[in-house]
């Protein structure tokens, strides 16, 4: 698909396109919106700390309903599934261009060019229960505190804080 929506990327733009498209965050999306997690069977504790919420187990089965959409109807029909349901992640990908959203990349790949040590993320702090928990994550470059975000995953809450600091560093 990948191949044929971004012609023009090379091998490495279109890996970074898949890694985005298919993380664990963009699956729990697509899974939260047909409202997944209302259908999985779980035990008493996953049901008490809100597994129905929970990221992880909400992409999980949803690559798990991609693979049973493909043992009971075949290729052409998860195709057509994959198609239909990746559609706006595709075409969130084609707004933010070729690299996709890899914002600690970027950042990365600045702080290089500038000589500078890479950055560290640091945990400032967690809010919230354990099914809707917030990180709160902050970034620094050559030892000073750059920028601050937060997220519903660590790594959610590094790309926001990466994004910050690049339009911050790059101003």
């Amino acid at each position: 698909m990948l191949f044929r929506e971004f012609p023009q990327h090379n091998e490495g733009q279109k890996s970074k396109l898949k890694a985005s498209i298919v993380s664990a965050t963009s699956l729990a999306r697509l899974g939260d919106r047909i409202d997944l997690g209302s259908f999985l069977i779980l035990g008493r504790g996953e049901e008490k700390t809100g597994g129905r919420r929970k990221l992880a187990l909400i992409a999980d089965s949803y690559e798990a309903l991609i693979a049973a959409i493909y043992l009971d109807g075949g290729i052409e029909q998860v195709r057509a599934f994959i198609v239909r349901e990746f559609a706006s992640l595709v075409e969130e990908a084609r707004r933010a261009g070729a690299g996709g959203q890899d914002y600690k990349s970027a950042l990365q790949e600045l702080v290089q060019s500038q000589n500078a040590p890479l950055p560290e993320y640091r945990l400032a702090g967690t809010v919230g229960p354990d099914h809707r928990k917030l990180f709160q994550v902050e970034v620094v470059v050559n030892g000073d505190p750059v920028a601050e975000a937060s997220g519903t995953s660590k790594k959610e809450a590094e790309q926001e804080a990466a994004k910050l600091a690049l339009e911050k560093l790059q101003a």
